[in-house]
């Protein structure tokens, strides 16, 4: 979704002759920009006003003097009594609605004074001889008063969208007489996903400041990385976790390599491919989970963004849902991605336990309805090491691809987890035997034997001496690992996926 059919929405809104709309919106220039495009296709002429609190009513389109209203009780009294067709667009007027029920009130007999044809396309009642106006409220968050709830409808106005940032790059070059290649194009338009036209717009000058008036994706990304971590509704991570980063894996990996083809709108056309849903991924503590999370989302070639569930809870009533419907518009936005919902066991609890919060059961079922019903290309990446706290709705196909289960590495694959942490510092794994490392870490896992190597580096260090086979074997020795220490634990998660039949990932 992006600007075109947020106007479509506007325009549904005014012939269903809605008084008052409510928008959504962090960005108050294309909703004027696409109001003043709706106001010129009316078959009667319609002004165009906005209202700020500092700046007063300001005419957009129209030849009508400036007014000096800044009240907002008298702003409504301005447009009750104004004689000609037009739209008034209220900037933020939902913070008097909240502070006082008198403005909310004065609002609901406005709204309720307006007079609409029925057609909704600009002809008014030439008995009546009354004008056709319509109210609209732009806010950053969802927050339409009860009493307001049927004299009002509600539009949620999106990002641009491809369309929408090609036109925005196109008139970047034309005011900056610079030119850029389709390829390059691409990567900035892709960079540029998930972003706002002002924020959009601001990463390109920084870019002509930095760069001679070339827009480098790079810098974008960069900048989409702090801008997208703001409300702390979403993280941005770099995913440079290759899938030779990665051992002992094998099962997940030859999956994650056939599903790519999904991604691919050529093949998806020819063989009626669905968009792939996710997966999720349980198993034994420290056996790869995250790690696997960063390398589909390198291996995809696409950008890896993490959901915390947990952030999202507010004390205002609805604002939570607000959150996560925000949260997961934005990851629609920058789709295709991957996002990342990591511990996902401690977010998502029972729905049909009593003692659940009726706003956390609201969340869950929004998250589960977006899990089932999604269409943009969004691989969504779940990992949770207590499978037993996830509710049945969760388990059943339709919400992911497939569950895998990571269990500890074998042998071979301990040995193959040794190279790459050896190799990762800068050691020769040919001076080391991997073999009998291996033997000697029968039910570590994977960030054990991490932390086996990084401990003898340090070892190594302290001792002013190359890092040798006995520095690991010395580090070993002393290391419990999680299979003794939580025996109980990782017997009953490996007993559970074998009765319910979990895919193996390892």
């Amino acid at each position: 979704m992006g600007y075109t059919q947020s106007k479509e929405e506007l325009r549904k809104s005014i012939i269903s002759a809605s008084p008052l709309t409510f928008i959504q919106t962090e960005e108050e220039k294309p909703v004027l920009e696409n109001l003043i495009e709706i106001a010129k296709d009316m078959k009667e002429p319609h002004y165009v006003f906005s209202w700020t609190r500092g700046g007063g009513l300001f005419c957009e389109y129209g030849d009508v003097s400036f007014q000096e209203v800044r009240d907002p009780m008298k702003v409504l009294g301005v447009i009750k009594q104004y004689d000609h067709h037009a739209f008034f667009l209220l900037h933020d007027f939902h913070i008097w609605l909240d502070d006082n029920k008198d403005y909310m009130l004065h609002l609901k007999d406005t709204a309720q004074a307006l007079y609409h044809p029925t057609d909704g396309k600009g002809t008014y009642d030439r008995y009546e001889k009354k004008a056709n106006k319509y109210m609209f409220i732009t806010s950053p968050v969802r927050r339409i008063p009860t009493e307001l709830g049927k004299l009002s409808s509600f539009v949620s106005f999106s990002l641009p969208n491809r369309e929408d940032i090609e036109e925005i790059v196109d008139g970047f070059l034309k005011t900056t007489k610079t030119t850029i290649e389709s390829s390059q194009k691409q990567r900035v338009i892709n960079a540029s996903l998930g972003l706002s036209e002002t924020e959009i717009l601001a990463s390109y000058r920084k870019c002509a400041a930095l760069y001679g008036g070339k827009i480098d994706p790079a810098v974008i990304v960069k900048e989409k990385k702090s801008i997208i971590e703001k409300d702390g509704f979403l993280k941005y991570f770099e995913s440079n976790v290759s899938i030779d980063d990665v051992g002992g894996l094998n099962g997940l990996i030859n999956w994650i390599q056939k599903r790519k083809v999904t991604f691919n709108d050529a093949l998806k056309e020819q063989y009626q491919l669905n968009n792939p849903k996710g997966i999720l991924l349980t198993g034994v503590q420290g056996c790869g989970k995250s790690q696997s999370a960063k390398m589909i989302a390198n291996f995809l070639d696409m950008p890896l963004v993490g959901l915390d569930i947990g952030s999202l809870m507010s004390k205002w009533i609805g604002e939570s849902e607000d959150n996560l419907a925000k949260a997961l518009k934005l990851a629609e936005t920058i789709s295709p991605c991957v996002l990342w919902m990591d511990e996902f066991d401690k977010a998502i609890p029972s729905l049909t336990n009593n003692q659940t919060h009726e706003v956390t059961k609201r969340m869950m079922s929004t998250l589960l309805t977006w899990l089932q019903e999604k269409k943009e290309k969004i691989f969504v990446v779940a990992t949770a090491n207590n499978i037993h706290h996830l509710p049945p709705e969760i388990m059943r196909k339709g919400r992911f691809d497939e569950i895998f289960f990571i269990d500890l590495p074998k042998e071979k694959e301990r040995e193959q987890i040794f190279s790459i942490h050896l190799k990762k510092k800068g050691l020769d794994e040919s001076l080391f035997n991997l073999q009998a490392l291996s033997k000697e870490t029968d039910g570590f896992s994977g960030a054990e034997i991490e932390s086996v190597v990084n401990e003898a580096c340090v070892l190594a260090a302290c001792e002013s001496q190359m890092v040798m086979q006995h520095h690991l074997l010395q580090e070993i020795e002393v290391t419990n690992p999680i299979s003794e220490t939580m025996e109980q634990d990782v017997a009953a998660i490996r007993l559970w996926a074998i009765a319910h039949n979990v895919r193996k990932a390892n």
